[in-house]
């Protein structure tokens, strides 16, 4: 079998440790606070996640800007002259235009490389779900799967990937079009919590309403336990940010309802937080539905 890489974006949101473990090329995204440009790298090297939600909360203003075809040729080329082949799970076509330049430097790299496969899937996922996605393809790849093979896994498996996201603040949600004013000043006044999830076209969406912070983690959980494909032969991931000690509760929650092999926690990045705000709780799972 032909050796190939895996890539995703930092969107994928995986703790460094975990790109290390994996083996897999991360691509850096930008993002903005107040003007200044930095690269989104699993070490976060250009900004600690901490200092970034501190200026977030203080009334930076922040922004996002995908990966060029150029600058992901600019990475891949090594690869791909040293002859191998590349499975590319880009971040959802529902957020950023990452997926559409990595198509433009997939057509650019066969022209380079016509020996060489690159193909290029669009995830429909964001954060550790696209990082699960990544996760479970590098488990493939280890256990002799082809990239071909491993490409058809993935894209069936995406349709089945529950992203479950619960906010602290409505005013990110606001910010981002997706409650009005009148429902974010109201709703803070109330303490109502939304949960939202990644719907089948890859955008965040809102699922449904509870009262109280504790409640939208419980309902997480229950979400988690009445979509589970198999729960016990999963891995299941909870990417947080800034808001370590709740992502602790609802892994002990599914640890003890759920009962999946085990649950992976990383860091909301920049990229994703800039829009999710601090606060912001995720679950990821394969389940009945997305």
């Amino acid at each position: 079998m032909k050796e190939y890489i895996i890539v995703a974006e930092s969107t994928s949101d995986m703790p460094e440790y975990l790109v290390k473990e994996l083996g897999v090329v991360i691509l850096p995204m930008t993002f903005l606070v107040d003007g200044e440009e930095y690269a989104d790298t699993p070490d976060h090297k250009s900004m600690p996640l901490r200092e970034f939600y501190e200026k977030q909360k203080n009334g930076a203003k922040g922004g996002t800007s995908a990966v060029n075809p150029t600058a992901i040729a600019e990475i891949l080329r090594p690869h791909m002259a040293a002859g191998k082949d590349v499975l590319y799970l880009a971040f959802s076509s529902g957020l950023s235009m990452t997926y559409d330049n990595a198509l433009k430097a997939q057509t650019a790299m066969g022209k380079q490389f016509p020996d060489n496969k690159f193909v290029v899937i669009n995830t429909l996922a964001a954060s550790l779900g696209q990082g699960m996605l990544v996760h479970l393809a590098v488990k493939n790849q280890r256990a002799g799967m082809s990239l071909q093979d491993n490409a058809d896994f993935i894209e069936k498996t995406k349709n089945n990937l529950c992203h479950l996201f619960t906010v602290k603040d409505l005013f990110h949600l606001k910010r981002g079009g997706r409650v009005s004013g009148a429902v974010a000043i109201l709703g803070t006044a109330l303490s109502i919590k939304p949960v939202l999830h990644v719907d089948n076209d890859g955008k965040l969406v809102p699922l449904c309403k509870v009262r109280g912070r504790t409640q939208s983690l419980d309902k997480l959980v229950d979400l988690a336990a009445e979509r589970a494909i198999n729960p016990q032969e999963q891995v299941m991931f909870i990417s947080h940010a800034d808001a370590d000690k709740e992502a602790e509760y609802v892994k002990a929650e599914l640890l003890k309802k759920v009962k999946p092999i085990d649950v992976i926690i990383g860091e909301v990045g920049p990229v994703i937080g800039n829009h999710a705000g601090s606060g912001t709780i995720a679950l990821f799972l394969v389940g009945t539905e997305k």
